[in-house]
């Protein structure tokens, strides 16, 4: 993204932006005059999506792949110690940790990988962000995955201010600015919340 405010960290009123060329100022006016609220993005975000194709596998299933005598490769912590803690969870009234964070998962589908991770680990590397396996970074999100583009309403705008915002990645929204409310003049003849 190309910074609209040339200078190191803050608004640059200058002639030039931070690449030397100058600066369209009726368009720094647009915006300044206009009223945009930003909006999460309307779809699910990358991280939802490798969240929710988290595949669980069970005792069973780890013994089927061979893998039940190996340890997770992030905090190295056995497989049939984690299937462990979770079970102990499950039974206890108000266990230590959330559900969420327990369990074993494997990278399983078509264009996963197929490593394994304890449910802990594998969770908070998405959560960060992150949209490749820890190992070997092939990529947990489905080769048609599109992102959800963050949206922007703008109140009123110019062509000008909708083109820039669109070529920011904002899915633009545009609505009418509403008519100012009136007062009402009073006595004195002048207005205000007091007349």
């Amino acid at each position: 993204m190309d910074p609209l405010f040339g200078g190191l960290g803050g608004l640059g009123f200058g002639m030039g932006g931070q690449d030397g060329q100058p600066r369209d100022r009726q368009l720094v006016m647009d915006l300044f005059a206009g009223m945009h609220t930003f909006e999460p993005p309307s779809g699910p975000t990358a991280s939802e999506v490798a969240l929710d194709g988290l595949a669980k596998i069970d005792e069973k299933r780890l013994k089927s792949l061979g893998k039940q005598d190996e340890s997770c490769p992030v905090c190295m912590q056995s497989f049939l110690a984690v299937l462990a803690e979770e079970e102990m969870a499950e039974a206890m009234e108000s266990p230590t940790h959330s559900q969420n964070e327990l369990g074993v998962n494997q990278l399983d589908k078509p264009h996963q990988c197929g490593h394994i991770f304890c449910r802990r680990d594998i969770v908070k590397w998405i959560s960060e962000g992150k949209d490749t396996c820890p190992i070997c970074r092939k990529n947990l999100l489905p080769p048609d995955f599109q992102p959800a583009k963050p949206r922007v309403v703008v109140y009123g705008a110019t062509d000008r201010v909708i083109q820039y915002f669109e070529g920011q990645g904002f899915e633009v929204v545009v609505r009418s600015r509403s008519k100012p409310t009136s007062f009402s003049r009073g006595a004195s003849g002048g207005s205000g919340i007091y007349s």
